[in-house]
C-alpha cells in the first residue's frame, strides 16, 4: 500500500525537523539586507530550498551510514526494517544534493560556493567525522553556519563574509557544536 511507504519516507526525512531548516538562510539574508541597507529578500527563498534539500540529503545519508547500528538498536526505522530500500535512500540523497547545487548555482556564484562547501561538510560529517567527538560536533555546527551564509550570499553578500555576518555564522557554528 502507498500510505505505509509515505509514512516510512516521512519518518526517514524527519518531517517535523524540516520546519526549522529555512530559518538559518532566511536569517542570514535578513541580516545581510539590514547591513547592506537595501535589497530584496526574494532570492533568499530559493536559498532556503537549497538548505532544505541539503539537510534532507544529510539525514538520508546519516541513516544509510548508520544502518548496521540501527539494525541492532532501532530495527523499526525505515531502512533497517526494509520499509525503504537502502539504494532508494542513497539515490534520493544524491538527487537532492545535485538539485541543491544546481539551484544554488542558478541563484548566484557565491551561493553555489557556499552550497558546495556545505555539501562537502555533510559528506565529511556522515562518512568520517560524526564518531569523532569534537570534530563531529564542529562539522555539525559548521553545517548550520554555512546554511546561514546560504541566505546571505543569495542576497548579494560575498561567499567569504566579513564583520557581523561572519561573527553570526561563527557564533551559530559554535553554539550548535557545543
Amino acid at each position: 500500500s502507498t500510505a505505509p511507504k509515505i509514512r516510512a519516507w516521512l519518518q526517514l526525512i524527519r518531517l517535523p525537523n524540516l520546519l526549522t531548516v529555512p530559518g538559518d538562510p532566511l536569517a542570514g539574508a535578513c541580516l545581510a539586507l539590514a547591513l547592506q541597507g537595501s535589497g530584496r529578500l526574494a532570492p533568499a527563498w530559493p536559498a532556503a530550498l537549497v538548505a532544505l534539500c541539503l539537510y534532507t540529503s544529510g539525514l538520508l545519508l546519516n541513516d544509510c551510514c548508520d544502518l548496521k547500528q540501527d539494525r541492532q538498536q532501532r530495527p523499526d526505522r525505515p531502512l533497517p526494517s526494509a520499509a525503504i530500500p537502502l539504494t532508494h535512500a542513497i539515490g534520493v540523497a544524491i538527487l537532492l544534493m545535485v538539485m541543491a547545487l544546481a539551484l544554488a548555482f542558478a541563484i548566484q556564484p557565491g551561493t553555489a560556493a557556499v552550497a558546495a562547501v556545505l555539501t562537502v561538510m555533510i559528506l565529511l560529517y556522515n562518512l568520517l567525522l560524526k564518531e569523532i567527538p569534537v570534530l563531529g560536533s564542529l562539522a555539525m555546527g559548521l553545517c548550520r553556519g554555512l546554511s546561514f551564509l546560504l541566505g546571505a550570499t543569495a542576497v548579494g553578500t560575498p561567499a567569504i563574509p566579513t564583520g557581523a555576518l561572519l561573527g553570526v555564522a561563527i557564533t551559530l557554528t559554535l553554539y550548535i557544536a557545543a
